[in-house]
């Protein structure tokens, strides 16, 4: 990739970044949610800019003497099942913790039924859902939302 291509690579990244801005800049403007319409855009212009941000990293990777890095897509192509993960082991451990983290108010049969499904999930899914709504951002976040707090 020569320095032109890296720069335009880089103008439209920033090109998507200031329409997903755009687009949350509208929604705040008017203290509402994204339109079912709005949301599916940010969407599409959020998985432009992932993809424009992965090939400015494997320009770099490339530009320093390395091999880029393969997306997720290819990595998945290259494993004998074809299947698409994230790191798991490292979903697992960080829902395990959040589960540890709150055993005080988590009876022990509540806990070991939470332990067993994450210890089944082959993909992640639970492991990141659990992870997710454990953590202080996410319980602020649900008090505001509850409370009727705008931001």
């Amino acid at each position: 990739m020569n320095q032109r291509q890296y720069e335009a690579l880089l103008e439209q990244r920033a090109d998507a970044y200031q329409r997903m801005s755009a687009l949350n800049g509208a929604a705040q403007a008017g203290r509402r949610d994204l339109t079912a319409n709005e949301a599916s855009e940010y969407d599409q212009i959020e998985a432009e800019y992932d993809r424009l941000t992965r090939q400015i990293d494997g320009a770099k990777v490339v530009e320093a003497g390395g091999h880029p890095i393969p997306s997720q897509r290819e990595r998945s192509l290259n494993r004998p099942d074809g299947i698409q993960r994230g790191n798991v082991s490292s979903d697992q451990d960080e829902a395990l913790r959040a589960i540890e983290a709150r055993s005080d108010i988590i009876d022990a049969t509540s806990g070991d039924r939470l332990d067993a499904l994450i210890r089944k999930d082959r993909f992640g899914h639970d492991s990141r859902y659990i992870a997710a709504v454990s953590s202080p951002a996410y319980k602020r976040a649900f008090s505001k939302k509850l409370a009727g707090v705008d931001g």
